[in-house]
């Protein structure tokens, strides 16, 4: 039983290892994110200049962007959780949160 509980330990790790993201795939994603709507010349500017202000420091499961020295994101098995990230996390709940008050004040 040892022996199982200790391969899926390791296949598991091993699996985060290889999904670890890229500074080229978080750039592609951060991007993508921020300048959708934007054009392709202006895409291709601000990748370049995003390519020349972001630092990876890579862990052994996860790599940590820092983008301007300002914006930190995680990467781990190919996701990406920065402050943003965070942010619309918390608006979502907050209108969720909303929305259950509206609905019981209503109720009453």
């Amino acid at each position: 039983m040892k022996i199982i509980k200790f391969a899926i330990i390791v296949i598991a790790l091993v699996g985060l290892i290889l999904t670890r993201p890229t500074k080229d795939e978080f750039i592609d994603w951060y991007v993508a994110k921020n300048y959708a709507e934007e054009t392709e010349v202006v895409k291709y500017t601000v990748t370049q200049v995003v390519k020349a202000q972001t630092e990876q420091s890579d862990y052994l499961v996860f790599s940590v962007f820092e983008v301007d020295q300002k914006d930190r994101y995680i990467g781990v098995a190919g996701i990406f959780i920065g402050r943003s990230s965070v942010q619309d996390a918390a608006d979502v709940v907050q209108d969720i949160l909303e929305e259950a008050s509206e609905a019981d004040s209503n109720a009453k």
